[in-house]
């Protein structure tokens, strides 16, 4: 559909009206929510942590923005300068989330400590730094690189996707029985199928269709299919009652932040070398360079996997 409408160019928006797409989702999401989903309320429901709320925000804006922007600006001084306070934000969020480490944090600093869950944390975040990087940087080398219309490329999306769909439906028959062999092998699978991809992209050129890619591409959406739903079971399985919000906040945190900071790294591995040219070749040459960020963030997620547990049902490793 975001293909369609990027072609069809409504009202000379280019690829902007995709997010109409959420239009209808959200309204389906509002209406069904309310006829299929309980409420759930307590009775004595703690305060929100509104200053933890607004300095994490200020944070990560000052650091993700000129992360994002900085080389489109020739890295000038207030990048530097937004990245510096940025970090001295989160420093002071840090603090105050340590002194308010008995009434209502937004975050119990406490859960880092625990082995299982900050380490599934992390996998999380590495995850969400390779999908940041990878899909903003493919959709271009099909369109710039290869020459596909915005329709086919995202074709190749769908064929990912129906590789996740299957590794998830592995992932869920499984029942956690392999505890984090199963996230691991799923690790290694899209590694070596990226490992592949790149080899193709590499021989093939501009030679390289569709139809030909299609194997490692489901690969690619089988490994990480097997990925998302096992490390969220296994981060959170030890996380005490009352910190589950915050830990379940956290968790999807992680993703959100790792895309961002994919996305926002595309600047320093893809547009660096690419300097916004549409020349076929200087954008498949630099997405072939991408792929080894990419399998690089995937070797430091199937590491940081070892803090999972390594039997089914165990709460120590």
């Amino acid at each position: 559909m975001g293909g369609l409408l990027t072609e069809a160019d409504l009202f000379g928006l280019s690829w902007r009206p995709i997010f109409l797409l959420n239009v209808p989702v959200g309204l389906a999401v509002l209406l069904l929510g309310r006829r299929f989903v309980p409420e759930s309320t307590v009775r004595k429901a703690d305060r929100l942590d509104l200053t933890g709320m607004l300095l994490s925000a200020l944070a990560l804006v000052l650091i993700l923005f000129p992360l994002t922007e900085g080389h489109t600006h020739h890295w000038p001084l207030w990048c530097f300068a937004m990245l510096a306070a940025g970090l001295l934000t989160l420093g002071a969020f840090l603090r105050q989330q340590q002194r308010k480490r008995h009434n209502a944090p937004l975050i119990p600093l406490s859960l880092l400590r625990d082995r299982q869950f900050s380490g599934g944390l992390s996998a999380q975040l590495m995850l969400g730094l390779l999908c940041g990087l990878f899909f903003m940087t493919w959709t271009l080398y099909l369109q710039h690189g290869l020459g596909l219309s915005p329709f086919h490329a995202a074709l190749a999306f769908v064929l990912l996707s129906l590789g996740e769909l299957a590794g998830a439906t592995v992932a869920a028959k499984s029942g956690g029985r392999f505890a984090r062999r199963l996230p691991q092998a799923g690790t290694l699978i899209a590694l070596a199928s990226m490992a592949a991809y790149g080899l193709q992209a590499g021989r093939l050129q501009a030679d390289l269709t569709l139809v030909a890619m299609t194997a490692p591409v489901v690969l690619i959406g089988l490994g990480l299919g097997m990925v998302s739903g096992p490390l969220a079971d296994m981060s959170l399985a030890r996380v005490p009652h009352e910190a589950a919000g915050s830990a379940s906040g956290l968790f999807n945190t992680a993703i959100h932040l790792g895309i961002a900071l994919g996305t926002a790294l595309t600047a320093l591995v893809f547009f660096a070398a690419t300097n916004g040219s549409p020349d076929a070749g200087l954008n498949r040459d630099a997405f072939t360079s991408v792929l080894w960020w990419v399998s690089g963030a995937l070797a430091l997620m199937w590491a940081l996997m070892f803090c999972l547990p390594r039997q089914a049902n165990s709460r120590a490793d």
